[in-house]
């Protein structure tokens, strides 16, 4: 398989961040609310287990993180 020239992470939980930058030095790892932050355009986008999350307002704010990937992703969601 390829290996990726870069990663990009977006991640919620500031702990949690913490410990993937940390085991992923060279990636770019972006604290914040996945339906609300920048994300720089990408080959693929991927969500893992993020669906699960207990926030106000889940299915607008479930379909807001959609549509971030949407537009972020070049190939493929």
């Amino acid at each position: 398989g390829r290996t990726p020239k870069s990663y990009t992470g977006v991640e919620l939980i500031p702990e949690i961040a913490h410990y993937a930058q940390i085991n992923h030095p060279e990636a770019l790892i972006i604290v914040g609310d996945p339906a609300d932050v920048r994300v720089p355009e990408v080959d693929y986008a991927l969500a893992s287990g993020i669906f699960n999350l207990c926030v106000p307002d889940h299915d607008a704010w479930m379909k807001r993180t959609i549509e971030l990937m949407f537009r972020s992703a070049r190939n493929s969601l």
